[in-house]
């Protein structure tokens, strides 16, 4: 067989037309590049990671947001550390992945829990130091955590709090709900709370022991973690849909990163714009002041100064409304509107 211009010949004499172009860029790279190096992927894996560690020969601090985090049963956790996005949904810009071994876990908790209840999370904002390396069995760069600042997380919490104030207050939704009127006494509550926990039984067993003929709606609501600032959104809406006097939205107490959903703009903007009037109630196992979230800020309740620091201070207060004992709690009762529309 003869091989001449991209074309085919066999003894028979009959030409077949090869794939000239593929023939012919496959054999011009070949003579074009002679000195082309030419690499197992362990020797290639290995020259990467050698370029990696003589550029970054030390620890970096590196600052993202947490992402898919994995704790596994061998006792390391794993996330990627993802660039911000400002469209809730979007794919990330940028990413890597993080491995922290369980020997630096420990330390780095405890340094999170002790500024202000901090707790390594999906969506938190962290400056974290690391040494960057090629794993070169996952054919992957790879921060490998050892330490954390916390100062830099509460700075960015308190400055997207501030942010969205500023933006609510731009809107004249800041002080809407404190403008609406509670019907006294309220005696169709609703309750948006995650239905079993200490919270909900603090309030619905205060609202049960009063004897008033209170009804209770009530939705059962994620309040941390992974897609609760939706779900309190949602459930606002759902309970508001169902025309209350008054609706209550509680919680237990928890880190800065479990009371995330009360921080986020669609819960706040949900609490604004709401007709029937919304409640927050908090229930405080260390610092109450530490807990003071967008919502509060948002209520009719001013509950982190006025005292009314339960679920249960909160039915009770509703039940005084009822039985007319309303003077005795002037001072855990300021109200100045209501919260909530929708349900």
């Amino acid at each position: 067989m003869v091989y001449h211009n991209g074309q085919v010949s066999d003894d028979t004499g009959k030409e077949r037309f090869g794939n000239r172009i593929g023939m012919q860029t496959y054999s011009d790279r070949m003579h074009a590049d002679p000195d082309l190096p030419v690499l197992t992927v362990a020797e290639l894996a290995e020259l990467v990671g050698e370029g990696i560690g003589a550029l970054f020969p030390g620890d970096l601090w590196v600052e993202g947001q947490v992402s898919n985090l994995h704790h596994a049963r061998s006792g390391h956790t794993y996330f990627d550390l993802v660039e911000p996005v400002d469209q809730p949904g979007a794919a990330p810009t940028a990413l890597f992945s993080v491995t922290l071994w369980k020997g630096n876990r420990p330390g780095i908790e405890r340094t999170l829990a002790a500024a202000g209840g901090l707790a390594l999370e999906d969506d938190l904002v962290l400056r974290l130091r690391a040494d960057l390396r090629f794993y070169a069995p996952r054919g992957r760069l790879q921060l490998n955590m050892t330490a954390v600042d916390p100062a830099f997380t509460l700075g960015q919490l308190a400055a997207e709090r501030d942010r969205l104030l500023r933006a609510l207050a731009d809107d004249g939704l800041l002080d809407r709900n404190a403008g609406l009127s509670i019907p006294l006494p309220p005696l169709r509550v609703g309750l948006v709370t995650s239905v079993g926990s200490a919270a909900h039984a603090d309030f619905a067993t205060e609202l049960e022991r009063s004897g008033v003929g209170f009804t209770l709606l009530e939705r059962d609501t994620r309040v941390q973690g992974e897609g609760s600032a939706l779900d309190v959104a949602e459930g606002l809406r759902v309970v508001a849909s169902h025309r209350p006097d008054v609706i209550a939205l509680v919680r237990g107490g928890g880190s800065a990163t479990d009371l995330a959903a009360f921080d986020a703009e669609v819960v706040a903007r949900t609490i604004a714009a709401k007709p029937p009037v919304a409640i927050q109630g908090t229930k405080v196992s260390v610092n109450y002041a530490r807990d003071h979230s967008t919502a509060d800020s948002l209520d009719h309740m001013a509950t982190w100064q006025a005292g009314m620091f339960q679920p249960a201070d909160m039915a009770e207060a509703f039940a005084a409304q009822a039985e007319g004992r309303e003077g005795d709690f002037d001072d855990l009762l300021p109200f100045r509107g209501g919260l909530a529309d929708g349900v």
